[in-house]
Parts: structure tokens; C-alpha cells; sequence
């Protein structure tokens, strides 16, 4: 099921019996991350069971996922479907284009944010990384 669809369903099945429980935007992702490889009548039925039988305030995640197991195991397939938007670039093209169009100082500037967060930073760019850590000086 995609993120659309999901969302219908999630709509349809899970807020109308909730209607009280107000989400946002992250509890419909967080929902999606859980939920968003299984069949929809699996689900349907599980939010069934879940509401009737336990009858909590708001829905649990953790005891809707209990009884989606125990009615079919995760699908294969990968919920994490993110929309690509059409101008994403990948990581080797972003490469490649710092390497031949960014000049020196913003090589440099790029270097000292992905040395805080990116283990492998001197793979990606090496003459950077050796201006940043002093290593090399070419003023």
C-alpha cells in the first residue's frame, strides 16, 4: 500500500473509530513506518479486534502491531516508499559536482559540516579534508 492509500485507509478505518484522538503529521509517518506493508484487510481487521476487544482510549501502536503479526507476518516489500521529488540528486553526482564547480572555500565550508556527521568525510573529499585538518596548506 502507498503513502496515499494509507493515509485513505488510516482515515477511514482508524479516525472514525477514534474520533477524539487528534494526530498530526508525524503520528501518520510513525503510523506508516509500522503499518505501511501489510495488506489492508489485514489491518482493517486488526484495528477491528483492537477496538472492540481492547477498547483503549487512543489506538496503540504496539498492541495493533501484536495482532497484525499474529495475523500475517510483514510483507516482503519495504514501506519505506519515499517520494523522490524529479530534481533529487544522488550522492555520487553531488560528489562530483562539488569536485569540479564549488571552489576552495566552499569545498572547505562543506568539509567541516560532514567531518560532525559523515565517518567516511575524507573519502569524499580528500584535498578538503587535509586543507580542514591542516594537513595541507595551498593559500
Amino acid at each position: 500500500m502507498n503513502r496515499t492509500e494509507f493515509y485513505n485507509w488510516f482515515n477511514e478505518q482508524v479516525s472514525t473509530r477514534w474520533p477524539k484522538w487528534e494526530t498530526n503529521g508525524c503520528i501518520l509517518a510513525d503510523w506508516f513506518s509500522a503499518f505501511g506493508g501489510y495488506p489492508q484487510d489485514i489491518l482493517t481487521k486488526s484495528i477491528q479486534k483492537h477496538k472492540i476487544y481492547d477498547d483503549p482510549p487512543a489506538p496503540s501502536t504496539k498492541r495493533l502491531l501484536d495482532i497484525v503479526k499474529k495475523m500475517q507476518p510483514r510483507s516482503p516489500a519495504a514501506p519505506y516508499e519515499f517520494d523522490k521529488p524529479a530534481d533529487a540528486i544522488t550522492f555520487s553526482r553531488f560528489r562530483e559536482k562539488v569536485l569540479t564547480s564549488y571552489t576552495k572555500e566552499q569545498r572547505i565550508r562543506l568539509m567541516r559540516s560532514l567531518i560532525k556527521f559523515y565517518p567516511k568525510a575524507k573519502d569524499f573529499d580528500s584535498e578538503a579534508y587535509e586543507w580542514v585538518t591542516g594537513q595541507r596548506n595551498d593559500f
